[in-house]
């Protein structure tokens, strides 16, 4: 199969006015989703699965499409910003993670002394970027490309033992496929470059998916966790549903840039008298402009030139006004905003924008309330992993801290929460 095209992989034509078959005639994102030589090539000869089609058919530039969506469209970088400023808050609280530790119904309160503990424990390892970085870069992952991978070492020297916790983007992690059966198994080859050039002087790291940890070297024991959103063994991004919006949102602004910089639509049609085709020692009228006003010379014009037969018409020459019109990229990027906005689940209110009030008179707030199952969701996926993390840590340093873990707090938020126990009837 040649230029498989992960948007629309797998779907099959059942007939002339279905959309699986309007899909498949013309898709603009192919082009940007299609692996080159050297990338297919890379998955033929090494056992790793891409992130999407197969290793026969391999789609995993729309990974790097992902990438590239988030960071060219403002309205999606300005959703998953918001939404990790909320689900990350303004700080860490330490608390009960186990059930185990109810007594009588009720949660056993921390002691000053475990809290002291408990960060002891975590200033003796190294987490990446601190608890607060490390934590907005696994949401921010699984937002923009729909995985986040946390890892965790065990290190042992001389009798001390201490920990590191860091996260790996998806563009350095492979699920591993078993070459006999072709199946992909829960090993992940990590690396920061992958490219047979590289691979050749540089072996990937190879961990297995946690609850297994492999020894990388003497002394440490590390393990991989894996989040996803939906999929099969790679997840995909909540707003993969506004993936053409999203490369709408950059075709505007780089049409616009283009053409204001350098007018690259021609804005003049110029049609020419020919030369005469008998006196080959001059250059014919069309060839002239040509070498001087087209984008066959080295310093080209923007015009756009057409040619007559000698002895037609005079020259003449139209002006072609390029698509400038504000009144359609407004309407048309309104209309992209809407839809990313949608499918992440935010709303235009919470990113600033001006929207109708009713009559309520704090509507930022009463909008922010309907988001907090949203929040609460996304804030559990992320500590899940970090929560398992930390009580492998425990138990590896300090077995008695093992069932206390960390929650994220936003002044905000608990605000609100405060707010809503002493009006039960205000709806969240």
């Amino acid at each position: 199969m040649e230029g498989v095209n992960p948007m629309t992989y797998g779907l099959q034509k059942k007939g002339d006015n279905t959309m699986q078959t309007n899909l498949l005639r013309r898709d603009p994102i192919l082009e940007e989703c299609t692996d080159g030589k050297d990338l297919t090539n890379l998955f033929k000869n090494y056992p790793i699965l891409p992130f999407a089609g197969t290793n026969d058919a391999s789609g995993h530039s729309l990974l790097k499409f992902l990438y590239a969506l988030h960071r060219n469209s403002p309205t999606d970088s300005a959703c998953v910003n918001m939404i990790c400023d909320y689900v990350i808050g303004d700080g860490v609280v330490i608390e009960r993670i186990n059930d185990e530790f109810i007594d009588d119904g009720e949660m056993q309160v921390i002691s000053n002394e475990q809290k002291n503990r408990f960060k002891e424990v975590i200033g003796l390892g190294r987490i990446e970027g601190n608890i607060l970085g490390l934590s907005r870069k696994l949401l921010s992952e699984l937002k923009v490309v729909g995985n986040a991978y946390l890892i965790l070492s065990l290190i042992e020297t001389n009798g001390q033992r201490t920990y590191e916790i860091k996260a790996v983007s998806q563009d350095q992690a492979f699920y591993m496929v078993d070459k006999e059966t072709k199946k992909t198994t829960d090993y992940i080859a990590i690396s920061p470059k992958w490219d047979e050039d590289y691979l050749k002087l540089n072996t990937p790291l190879i961990l297995r998916k946690y609850p297994y940890f492999v020894e990388t070297q003497k002394g440490v024991l590390t393990t991989i966790f894996h989040t996803k959103q939906g999929g099969n063994i790679y997840g995909r991004p909540d707003s993969m549903a506004a993936t053409t919006y999203k490369y709408r949102e950059f075709q505007d602004a780089d049409y616009l840039i283009k053409q204001t910089d350098s007018a690259w639509v021609g804005d003049l049609i110029i049609e020419v008298e020919g030369g005469d085709p008998e006196n080959d020692s001059e250059l014919g009228n069309a060839q002239k402009m040509e070498n001087a006003f087209t984008n066959k010379s080295e310093n080209p014009l923007s015009f756009l030139y057409m040619e007559r037969p000698k002895g037609a018409t005079p020259m003449e020459v139209y002006q072609v006004k390029p698509n400038t019109n504000e009144k359609f990229y407004e309407v048309a990027g309104k209309m992209s905003a809407q839809m990313i906005i949608k499918t992440h689940g935010w709303s235009e209110r919470l990113l600033g924008e001006a929207a109708p009030s009713g009559l309520s008179g704090n509507s930022y707030i009463d909008e922010l309330k309907t988001k907090i199952p949203l929040i609460n969701n996304l804030r559990k996926r992320i500590l899940f992993d970090l929560n398992l993390a930390i009580e492998n840590v425990m138990k590896f340093m300090a077995p008695e801290m093992v069932g206390i873990g960390i929650n994220f707090y936003s002044n905000v938020l608990d605000n609100i929460e405060e707010q809503t126990n002493e009006n039960p009837n205000t709806a969240v």
